[in-house]
């Protein structure tokens, strides 16, 4: 969460100018004493913030975190429309000869929404709602400045967001979104990383997120090895997957 790094009393502590300055000095003694180092920054907030961490694209951050691609991927198909993620695209081009997007679908956190501000309504933020307390999975809340609350991020597995419970259980189904989602990730301008949990078709922990109390825990089942290699062989969804 690089872009706390700073403190300083009286403000909200994000986006300080210090905290630039600070990326601004490891980049350039990452680029003096080991070339060939990325630095990564991770910045969950609106689109436009979120690429202030590039700096002037040669003096900041090798790789932004895109945090706008994995929900406007998954609205599309809860949508069933990819108007919001191709207009969102066209918009988005090179950064320079040395940074580039850090593109991803899911990972240890939630699906976060703070991306698709400006971009995404509150009817179509609300679907992506729905879908997912459709599966059981849990939504987390942001506090606004003013008082009033706002949808930080969703808590389920990537994949089963995607499907209705019904099309989920259908492991053939399930495998046909995987794939034609994570070829819009690798097709995408930028670097692709895929989440482990999707790549082997994990299915959301309930029981883990239940016992824990913390909503995240859901998309982080922790996985045997043995077993595991035992289920993609024998289990249809991981296979499919």
């Amino acid at each position: 969460a690089i872009g706390f790094l700073w403190k300083e009393a009286g403000t909200t502590c994000i986006h300080l100018p210090q905290t630039h300055a600070v990326i601004k000095l490891w980049r350039a003694l990452a680029d003096h004493v080991s070339p060939g180092a990325r630095l990564l920054t991770e910045t969950n907030v609106p689109h436009a913030e979120n690429i202030s961490y590039f700096g002037n694209g040669e003096d900041e951050a090798h790789l932004v975190y895109q945090f706008a691609l994995p929900p406007l991927v998954l609205h599309s198909f809860v949508a069933g429309s990819t108007a919001r993620l191709s207009a969102w695209a066209a918009g988005v081009g090179p950064v320079s000869s040395t940074a580039t997007w850090f593109n991803f679908l899911a990972s240890h956190d939630g699906i976060g929404l703070r991306a698709t501000e400006g971009i995404l309504d509150d009817t179509e933020r609300a679907a992506l709602v729905d879908r997912t307390r459709a599966h059981g999975g849990r939504v987390s809340m942001a506090s606004r400045p003013d008082g009033t609350s706002t949808v930080y991020e969703l808590n389920l597995s990537y994949l089963d967001a995607l499907c209705t419970p019904e099309e989920a259980a259908d492991a053939a189904t399930l495998a046909a979104k995987a794939l034609a989602t994570h070829s819009i990730l690798f097709a995408f301008l930028g670097v692709p990383a895929i989440y482990l949990h999707s790549l082997v078709g994990s299915a959301p922990d309930h029981q883990g997120m239940k016992a824990s109390r913390i909503n995240r825990r859901i998309n982080r089942e922790v996985l045997d090895a043995d077993r595991l290699v035992a289920e993609l062989a024998e289990d249809p969804r991981r296979r499919a997957v």
